[in-house]
Parts: C-alpha cells; structure tokens; sequence
C-alpha cells in the first residue's frame, strides 16, 4: 500500500483482491467491452489481437490456471508498486473499480486487455474524461505485467481469457 500527501490530506492507494479463480464469475451480465487500442500509448508497437473465440479457454475451463510469476501475492505486490493513480480521479475524489478483461497466451504473453463496463451509468463530459483516465490506467497497468505461466489443458498450454478488478481508493 503506498500513502502519500495531497492538499494536507493523506491518501492510500490501493489495488483490491484480484480473485482469479472467481474472474469468470464475474463476466455475468451485460457488458460492453472497450478496445485497448483506444488507448495505445505512444511506445506500444504491438497491434496484439485477441485470438479468436474457439481457440481461446475460459478460466473455468482449464485444468490448471495461468499464474503471474511467484503466484497471487507477487501479482498484488506487482499491481500496487506499478499503479499510477491519475491525478485527475485523485483531485476530484473520484474512487472506481475497473474491470479488465484479457488473454493470457499459450505463451504467457498478455493479448488484448480490455475494460470491460457493466451498465455504464450516464455521465458528464467532465466525468468521462476522468473515468477514461482510470480506465487508460488499468490498461496500461496489465500491459505492463510481464509474462505469465501460461494455462494448461490435456497437458499442454493454452490460450486462457481472465477477467481482474482493479480498485482505485482513496482514504
């Protein structure tokens, strides 16, 4: 957990329990999902697409799981040493959880993270420009994870899509 001063107030920045084994659960629902390519930074030369629907597994539906490198923990310490929480959400108080949706390759590479929104409530032009910084921050968070040890099915690697919640609170 990082804390730090902003106007005399002291925040925690925190990223919430990521429940990869309960990642499909949560695809329930109405969803619309938001291209990464929408938010490709400047030094991202990789036009990764997400391999198509029948060649990639649910998390459910592997025998065994991708892993982060050094398993769940180490994903948790990953995620809150690299998050950036942006200044816009931070100096308007603004705390969300973003779901991310992506493909951890038969190779363990991340393909394709998407934000995945449920029922997106109407905003402001001021608050989607502020939620899009939250989002572009997700994205950019699981683009920089490094490779995974990739799933297993019938003894050999598979593609698998996995779904994370990335908490962004203020305290």
């Amino acid at each position: 957990m990082k804390t730090k001063m902003k106007n005399g107030h002291v925040m925690c920045i925190a990223v919430a329990s990521v429940l990869l084994s309960l990642s499909t659960s949560i695809m329930a629902g109405t969803t619309e999902t938001i291209g990464a390519t929408a938010y490709a930074t400047a030094d991202d030369s990789t036009n990764v697409t997400t391999p198509p629907d029948s060649v990639v597994n649910e998390a459910s539906d592997v025998e065994q799981f991708p892993q982060f490198p050094g398993g769940d923990d180490a994903l948790l310490q990953f995620l809150r040493k690299n998050l950036r929480y942006p200044a816009i959400a931070q100096d308007n108080g603004v705390q969300a959880t973003i779901l991310v949706q992506f493909v951890v390759s038969k190779k363990g590479k991340i393909i394709n993270p998407q934000v995945v929104r449920r029922n997106t409530p109407v905003m402001t032009d001021s608050e989607k420009e502020i939620y899009k910084a939250l989002e572009k921050e997700a994205v950019r968070l699981v683009e920089a994870m490094p490779k995974w040890k990739p799933g297993i099915q019938n003894g050999k690697p598979v593609d698998v899509r996995f779904m994370i919640p990335l908490s962004f609170r203020l305290y």
